[in-house]
């Protein structure tokens, strides 16, 4: 990789080759976040999505789950059973609204979350090793260009 990222440093950027780096480096983290982080903990990248999002915002409706991470509201309903069935999640409903149930974590999921989150910095950090914090500056500069371009060209396909 080191070889590829030299070549890529020392060229100029032909058509299609930014895309293609994103494309690569996207699918190696996400292989090594599957691989080395969320398989220690028998969880997907969605499940742990989930128990973060609502360690973060504490009691949640699975639609407000559904609007925050990029799954259907069937999958959602899927993970929420699994998690349920692992005694990861809680559901509740109110006495207000008996048709709306409200999702928690149970103390078991805020451990387990808490040793993922811990897990995912320490990632993280070897994942950065050797970047300068200017260099991540730079990075990150350019991702929220592309991710702002990609919503543009999205935005401009949608139906006034």
């Amino acid at each position: 990789m080191v070889h590829a990222y030299q070549q890529f440093h020392n060229s100029q950027v032909h058509h299609g080759e930014l895309r293609e780096y994103v494309e690569r480096t996207a699918a190696a983290v996400a292989r090594q976040v599957a691989n080395d982080l969320m398989a220690a903990y028998d969880l997907s990248s969605t499940e742990y999505s989930l128990l973060k999002f609502c360690m973060e915002h504490g009691e949640c409706t699975a639609t407000q789950l559904a609007g925050a991470l990029p799954v259907d509201a069937s999958r959602i309903s899927r993970i929420v059973n699994r998690l349920v069935e692992r005694k990861l999640l809680r559901r509740r409903r109110p006495r207000e609204d008996r048709r709306t149930v409200m999702l928690t974590l149970t103390e078991d999921a805020k451990e387990l979350t808490s040793r993922v989150m811990e897990s995912e910095r320490i990632f993280d950090v070897t994942l950065t090793d050797g970047i300068s914090d200017e260099e991540k500056e730079v990075f990150i500069s350019v991702a929220m260009k592309v991710l702002a371009n990609c919503a543009a060209r999205e935005e401009s396909r949608q139906p006034s």
